[in-house]
């Protein structure tokens, strides 16, 4: 059924078609924004299945592929690419491909919204309630991830400046400490 509702739009789309068969500037700029949408998600998803594997081959084998340190596998998440910009970059342009496809067909119906948003808003809530669980999962999992949360928007980058993980300082050897270790050899 949701299936069906996020497809709605096209068929209004298709029928303007009918009545207006000319391409419009409009209907460029609503192409051109699809498919950079779909080209983010694209992006987004290969980063995310490129850092998901050498994460595995880091902990099946312990080499680290190229391009990855072993901070950034140590740390299980991703944070690099479109990932320091937001927390889930791939669920936003999902979730925008379809909205900008239901604003296109009101853009060719001429009306101002229909009801052939509730695919969209469908799926929009769809994505909140299940990226909060995987946030909740994903938070208790890995312990920078709430420094993360704190920096990085969820969907939106909250900021131009990428997620930089917070470099510990030197560690402060107390000579008591030192001498204990002293005893112990």
């Amino acid at each position: 059924m949701l299936l069906f509702l996020l497809a709605a739009p096209v068929y209004t789309v298709l029928l303007a078609a009918q009545f207006e068969p000319d391409v419009t500037n409009g209907d460029l700029a609503y192409v051109a924004i699809e498919l950079a949408l779909i080209m983010i998600e694209w992006f987004a998803d290969q980063q995310q299945w490129d850092f998901h594997g050498a994460k595995k081959e880091y902990h099946d084998s312990s080499k680290i592929r190229e391009g990855y340190g072993k901070a950034d596998l140590d740390r299980g998440f991703i944070t690099s690419g479109l990932w320091a910009y937001s927390r889930h970059p791939n669920f936003a342009a999902e979730q925008s491909i379809w909205f900008i496809l239901y604003q296109w067909s009101c853009f060719v119906s001429k009306t101002l919204y229909s009801s052939l948003a509730t695919g969209p808003v469908f799926l929009v809530m769809l994505f909140q309630g299940s990226t909060w669980l995987t946030e909740l999962i994903t938070a208790g999992k890995y312990p920078e991830y709430r420094q993360y949360q704190r920096k990085v928007g969820m969907f939106v980058p909250t900021t131009t400046t990428p997620y930089k993980t917070a470099v510990a300082g030197p560690r402060i050897i107390r000579t008591s400490e030192l001498a204990k270790k002293q005893k112990q050899k």
